[in-house]
């Protein structure tokens, strides 16, 4: 390819997009949705200062002939190298160069990289338009042409199939000496501006200037209600998936269409109590859309074949889940802690997935996205007194409903034991321990996060140095709480260690879990660390608009004040070692441990017996006892 700094790698940028820049991309309209025979693909130029290289990569379903799928991708590139990219097709390739480039400018790190780069390379700073400029100024011939030049004088494909993991290897990396910054605490949330509307609607703005963007989250609290028992496991999932494709008066197809074309993302997610939906888009076109984003919302088709199409993609994401270790281990061990009998224990499987019907996503929609149980966060380039009446218009026709919702149960008794999911030839082992842990508190919530990060979060916690850097058994060790709902939480380690240490791995975690109390809480040092690391960050927390939205999504689920986070770093210095204990005493709680190792078990149950490690009994990836 040519080298960075040209016209044609710039002009091959638009090429690559016009192949799957969106939904209505060449490639991932037939390959994804049309043939269904891949799950994702994507191009690229991959720029050096002397050459460069063109990518095209496709995520192959399983099962399917992957020569036929090469020569699908064969006979799009040679039509787009024959004909040349459509002008629909060059201008939503413009427009999302223009949007990226207008997000990626939110970062100082980024515009320091982009000049650094242009200055060192071309002695301009200023070369790093380049990109924008071909794009603005190409026309489809042009790009046809480089195409031509470039694309067509062989190619090299490389097919990559499941294979076992990498074996760990020695290093020589000196990582002893840390730096060593001075303390901060500045913040730069900007201020929020708050309303309800007529219907009911939660509006709270964040004015940030910096970029001719907006971006904005609809979050929806859904949790469970007496309706919600009838449910399959994962109907919430699927629903909010199937929102962006398609609704009443656009298919997904156009939905993806009118992004690139208004430089616009949109995005739909849910997890166990929330669900969301998410907007980011030029300031120019923000009246179209949010009329697009409207309809998202509010006018969901669910049409049967994106319901059976989304279906199978969901079976193919559950049993690659399985085929991984550490999704295995976790899929696993959230089973066995919370069980079958709690809402938090029950997993998607592809039995759930077949039950759930297209009358219970409209019915969930129905139930859960109305006015007054949602909020609206806007961040970017606009006010209140721009945005509310805007808002105003594109939700006028949203109805108030009745939301029912049920408290989540109390997690119910530690099922405490030592659970294998074997994997035959694996050259590791992965371990994963956990627990249930209290629900979430504004009190806990400071002190949790640095205790966290000083025993397993981070990568210079106590944990990782043991079994990573000291011991060398282990790729990384971390904790977590995650599960961030209105119920209980879930306290996990993850350890992925060498499978000949397996048994010393878990004992050397177990001593870990009993020393903590007692014998070697954590030191002064330790929580100097994670104080300097947690107020250091803060400059940087909210850099983009994306950042600032997501932390007032959280301030509003949460019910917390808008200056939450002006006395962040005072209380993060203020918080004592007593409260780092107390908190730790209540999620590291050694004898309610549930412990699932992922290994090959003719090697790995041996070693544990002969350690004095059990009783040991089978599971599947799903934390089913195995007989």
């Amino acid at each position: 390819m040519p080298p960075d700094g040209s016209r044609d790698a710039s002009l091959l940028d638009l090429a690559a997009d016009a192949l799957t820049g969106g939904k209505t991309s060449r490639l991932y309209k037939r390959l994804v949705h049309e043939e269904q025979v891949a799950t994702g693909v994507s191009a690229s130029v991959d720029r050096g200062e002397i050459a460069g290289q063109f990518y095209i990569t496709v995520d192959v379903k399983p099962g399917v002939d992957v020569a036929k799928v090469e020569a699908e991708v064969d006979e799009e590139l040679a039509r787009l190298v024959k004909e040349g990219p459509t002008p629909e097709e060059l201008g939503r390739a413009r427009t999302d160069l223009v949007a990226g480039t207008a997000r990626a400018l939110e970062r100082s790190y980024v515009k320091a990289a982009w000049l650094i780069a242009a200055e060192s390379v071309y002695g301009d700073p200023a070369q790093w338009r380049e990109r924008v400029t071909v794009a603005l100024t190409a026309t489809p011939a042009e790009v046809r042409d480089a195409a031509r030049r470039w694309l067509t004088d062989g190619q090299y494909v490389l097919t990559v199939l499941p294979r076992p993991p990498l074996t760990a290897a020695d290093t020589d990396v000196d990582r002893t000496a840390l730096p060593t910054p001075t303390p901060t605490t500045a913040e730069n949330l900007p201020a929020l501006e708050h309303a309800t509307l007529a219907n009911g609607l939660k509006l709270i703005v964040a004015s940030r200037r910096a970029a001719p963007m907006v971006t904005m989250t609809l979050a929806v609290e859904t949790g469970f209600s007496a309706a919600e028992d009838k449910l399959p496991t994962g109907a919430a999932a699927m629903t909010v998936s199937l929102m962006d494709q398609g609704t009443t008066s656009r298919d997904g197809l156009q939905i993806s269409d009118e992004l690139r074309g208004l430089g616009a993302d949109l995005s739909v997610n849910a997890d166990d109590e929330r669900a969301s939906v998410s907007l980011s888009t030029l300031s120019s076109s923000l009246d179209a859309s949010l009329a697009l984003f409207a309809d998202v919302t509010l006018h969901p088709a669910f049409k049967p074949e994106d319901l059976e199409r989304e279906r199978k993609q969901a079976m193919i994401g559950i049993e690659r889940a399985r085929q991984q270790p550490s999704a295995a281990g976790a899929r696993a061990l959230r089973a066995l802690v919370f069980g079958a009998d709690h809402p938090y224990g029950r997993l998607t499987t592809e039995s759930t997935l077949a039950a759930f019907t297209r009358a219970q996503a409209v019915d969930y929609h129905k139930r859960w996205f109305t006015p007054e149980n949602a909020t609206l966060v806007v961040v970017g380039d606009t006010t209140l007194a721009e945005i509310r009446p805007k808002i105003e218009r594109a939700f006028a026709g949203w109805q108030r409903g009745s939301v029912q919702r049920k408290a989540v149960p109390a997690a119910p008794a530690s099922k405490a034991g030592i659970y294998v999911v074997d994997r035959p030839g694996s050259q590791q082992s992965v371990i994963m321990v956990g627990a249930a842990a209290p629900q979430w508190t504004a009190e806990d919530q400071v002190a949790l996060g640095l205790f966290n990060d000083a025993f397993g979060g981070a990568f210079t916690s106590r944990l990782n140095m043991n079994l990573r850097e000291d011991k060398h058994w282990s790729y990384g060790v971390r904790s977590s709480v995650g599960m961030d709902g209105r119920g209980p939480r879930l306290f996990q380690v993850g350890a992925p260690v060498q499978t000949d240490k397996t048994a010393e791995s878990i004992l050397e975690l177990r001593r870990e879990f009993n020393d903590l109390a007692k014998v070697r809480p954590l030191t002064a040092d330790e929580i100097a660390q994670v104080k300097n690391d947690t107020t250091l960050a803060l400059p940087g927390r909210w850099e983009s608009i994306g950042s600032v939205k997501g932390t007032v999504v959280d301030l509003a689920y949460r019910g917390l004040p808008d200056d939450y986070w002006s006395s962040y770093a005072a209380r993060v210095q203020g918080t004592t070692a007593e409260e780092l204990s107390r908190v730790g005493a209540k999620f590291v709680r050694p004898g309610e441990m549930v412990w699932v190792i992922v290994g090959d078990a003719a090697k790995i149950e041996p070693e544990m017996k002969k350690a004095g490690i059990g009783p040991v009994m089978r599971v599947d990836a799903d934390g089913v006892l195995l007989k």
